[in-house]
């Protein structure tokens, strides 16, 4: 019935059809007007605070989820680097190189994408995605690419049915960095001879490329070197470890912020602060509000930190979560990544907001057994970060 009783006014509680107001209880018809009215009244209001900005939904259309992830580039190169003789180096190159097959980033990718799968952020913080290249035999034989990890990844994603693109990558070194041996190539030593090995490791942002306009507009990619960089001894002379930055400007449901990935030194603490300075000088330095992700090699009683949270940025895993410990790195024990229990240790990969956000969410992925691969092997040596963050009425700053 879409009328109850008599002198109850149903409707206004069953949103009935508008015939079901013309009743024929004539001495309750201004009673019934006066119900009608009120009916439109609530309605109303119902519509209003559904889509006013102080609903709290699931799907709210000034939320926005993220994630970083340090995928792993496969090896330390820790073999490599602390060679002190031709023969070592040779050995190490091998060993290092070897440790990039073993840990199958292919296999990797899918348990990546499976995580990824279940989140689905908006936007995506990459570091170590690396490119591996071989030349077989050492010096004269043809070359290939072995690892592109960044296309492997987007065709894992592509498999699970997820619609993702690469926004903008950067190479941030390649080894060898020039000399050495062969052109652009280091020997490593296999049991049936020598063959090239070369690493280029990028960052990359990725998007979603299923979200309508009004939900995710993206502009004005940009992406720069850091000036302050390590300079590594090895065997060869002195290694240049490259590094730089990557953003770009978000638009959901008309609040734009700028979305900056990056990661920062992992050898020198003067320099990994000076890394950080530059963001902040770079693409940091905007009346926008910022979310700046990714692995920043740095806990929260290093100097990185206080200059970060110090620029006004939130560090949005102690906001919902203050004093948990929010373990992201790392499971190399080195290298191997299959250690059956989780060695994460320290919390270095951080979601990092300015300017009218809050976290909604924040949780750590990728460091639960059930993430292994069905060989053993964790998803990378660091665990992943995603945090849903509710954006403020007065997010957009622009024209």
């Amino acid at each position: 019935m879409c009328c109850g009783k008599r002198g109850e006014q149903s409707f206004v509680r069953s949103r009935a059809p508008y015939w079901c107001r013309h009743t024929k209880l004539e001495g309750e018809g201004m009673k019934l007007r006066r119900g009608a009215l009120l009916a439109l009244a609530v309605a109303a209001a119902v519509i209003v605070g559904t889509i006013g900005p102080n609903v709290a939904r699931a799907d709210n259309p000034r939320a926005v989820k993220v994630l970083t992830y340090n995928i792993y580039q496969g090896s330390e190169l820790e073999h490599a680097l602390s060679a002190a003789t031709l023969p070592q180096f040779i050995a190490g190159v091998g060993t290092d190189y070897q440790n990039v097959v073993d840990t199958n980033f292919v296999e990797r990718a899918d348990a990546l994408a499976t995580e990824i799968a279940q989140e689905k952020p908006a936007l995506v913080g990459l570091q170590e995605v690396a490119t591996w290249k071989t030349q077989i035999p050492f010096g004269s034989g043809p070359t290939a690419v072995s690892y592109d990890f960044l296309q492997i990844l987007l065709d894992a994603l592509a498999a699970h049915g997820l619609s993702y693109r690469s926004v903008i990558a950067r190479d941030n070194f390649v080894a060898p960095a020039g000399g050495g041996f062969a052109p652009g190539f280091d020997p490593a030593l296999y049991p049936f001879g020598l063959i090239g090995v070369q690493l280029t490791e990028r960052s990359a942002i990725l998007a979603r490329t299923d979200l309508p306009t009004d939900e995710l507009q993206l502009s004005n990619p940009q992406e720069g070197a850091y000036q302050h960089i390590s300079q590594l001894p090895t065997l060869t002379g002195p290694f240049p470890f490259g590094a730089g930055w990557l953003s770009v400007d978000a638009k959901v449901r008309g609040k734009t912020f700028r979305f900056i990935t990056s990661h920062l030194d992992g050898f020198n603490t003067a320099v990994n602060t000076a890394q950080a300075d530059e963001v902040l000088a770079g693409p940091a330095a905007t009346d926008l509000p910022v979310v700046w992700v990714g692995d920043f090699n740095s806990q929260v009683t290093d100097p990185t930190y206080s200059v970060v949270t110090g620029a006004g940025f939130a560090d949005e895993w102690d906001v919902a979560h203050p004093g948990d410990a929010g373990l992201t790195c790392c499971q190399v024990p080195p290298d191997s990544i299959v250690n059956p229990v989780s060695q994460l240790h320290s919390r270095i990969d951080y979601v990092f907001a300015r300017g009218l956000f809050a976290p909604s969410d924040i949780h750590v992925i990728g460091d639960q057994p059930s993430s292994r691969t069905p060989s053993g092997l964790w998803p990378s040596d660091h665990a992943g970060l995603t945090s849903t963050l509710t954006i403020g009425p007065q997010a957009d700053l622009t024209p």
